[in-house]
C-alpha cells in the first residue's frame, strides 16, 4: 500500500458546547468519489483505483484538529496512480454548523478499460477539483445529540434542519472529456474538453437517532434542488444553466459508553445535472469504522 499525507481539517467547537470534553479518535475507510456520464447508448464511470483513508485527530475544550492520511491499496505505477485529497475548516454550535471546503482529485478512469490501457501503455483520465461553503442549520434540537457524524451525547430523537451550499467545481480530461472509444455513443459532447460549474443547492432534510443503553444507530436524508451554471469547454465556450436534483444520505451504528464510541458510518451525496442533453451524475461520499475517546 502506498500512502501519502493529502489533508490537515481543522474543527472547532465553542466554548460553552462541551467546555470540558478532550480527546482523540482515529478513523479507517475510503472515499466514494464518482463521476458518471449516461446517454441513451450508454454509461461510463469514472472513478480511482481503490483507496484508504486513515484519520487522526484530536478534540480540545473549544477545538479539534486532525491529519489525514490517503493512498491506493496497491502500487501499480504511474499509468493509474489516482490521487484524492480533502481538506476541511468547520465552525460548531448546538444549532449550526459551517464549514469551508477544498477537494481534488486526478487519475480517475473508467475501470472496465484498466486492461486495454495496460497494454496501451496509455490511460483516458479526467482530475478536477471543487471548493465552496456550506451550512447545517437545526431550528430546534441539538446536533450534538443528534445528527450525523457529530453525536458526542447520543439521545433518541428526530429534528428537521436546512442545508444551504454554494460550490464552484471544474473537471477536465487528459484529452476530451469522453474518451475516444465512446464517443460514437456521446456525440452531444464528443468534443467537450471540460467545464467548470457554480451551484447554490437548498436543501430539507430530517435527522434521527436511537440509543440504548449501550448501542445507537442514526441517520439523516435531505433532498432539494441545485441552481447551475456551467461554462464548457468545447470548439467554443458555451455557458448553460439549469436545476437540477442533489441528495445526502448518512447512515451510522456505534457502540457508545459515557466517553467512548466505536462504529461504523456511511456518507453520499449525489447531483444530477445535464450536459448538454447527457446525464452527468456527481457521487461523493465516504465510509469508515471509528474510535473516538473523551477524557
Amino acid at each position: 500500500m502506498k500512502w501519502s499525507f493529502y489533508a490537515l481539517f481543522l474543527i472547532i467547537y465553542t466554548n460553552n458546547t462541551f467546555a470540558d470534553w478532550v480527546g482523540n479518535s482515529i478513523r479507517f475507510g475510503s472515499p466514494i468519489v464518482q463521476s458518471h456520464f449516461i446517454s441513451k447508448e450508454r454509461e461510463i464511470i469514472f472513478e480511482p483505483n481503490p483507496l484508504s483513508e486513515i484519520t487522526l485527530s484530536f478534540i480540545g475544550p473549544s477545538y479539534a484538529f486532525g491529519l489525514q492520511f490517503a493512498g491506493e491499496n496497491e502500487d501499480d505505477g504511474d499509468l493509474f496512480d489516482s490521487g484524492y485529497s480533502d481538506f476541511l475548516i468547520s465552525y460548531y454550535s448546538k444549532s449550526y454548523i459551517i464549514d469551508l471546503f477544498y477537494r481534488s482529485f486526478e487519475d480517475f478512469y473508467v475501470q472496465d478499460d484498466r486492461d486495454e490501457m495496460i497494454a496501451s501503455g496509455l490511460a483516458d483520465t479526467i482530475k478536477g477539483g471543487l471548493f465552496g461553503l456550506q451550512a447545517v442549520y437545526y431550528p430546534e434540537g441539538d446536533i450534538f445529540k443528534i445528527h450525523g457524524e457529530n453525536v458526542l451525547d447520543p439521545q433518541t430523537g428526530f429534528a428537521y434542519f436546512y442545508k444551504f451550499r454554494l460550490q464552484h467545481q471544474n473537471i477536465e480530461g487528459s484529452d476530451k472529456l469522453i474518451p475516444t472509444k465512446y464517443q460514437s455513443d456521446f456525440l452531444k459532447i464528443k468534443d467537450v474538453k471540460g467545464f467548470s460549474a457554480d451551484s447554490i443547492d437548498t436543501m430539507i432534510g430530517m435527522s434521527g437517532l436511537y440509543a440504548s443503553e449501550s448501542f445507537y444507530i442514526n441517520s439523516f436524508l435531505m433532498l432539494g434542488p441545485s441552481y447551475e451554471s456551467y461554462l464548457i469547454e468545447q470548439v467554443s465556450r458555451d455557458n448553460i444553466s439549469l436545476i437540477s436534483p442533489v441528495a445526502e444520505a448518512f447512515m451510522g451504528v456505534a457502540y457508545y459508553q459515557k466517553n467512548f464510541q466505536l462504529g461504523y458510518r456511511v456518507l453520499l451525496r449525489e447531483k444530477f445535472s445535464q450536459i448538454n442533453g447527457v446525464e452527468f451524475r456527481d457521487v461523493m461520499g465516504t465510509r469508515y469504522f471509528y474510535i473516538l475517546m473523551i477524557f
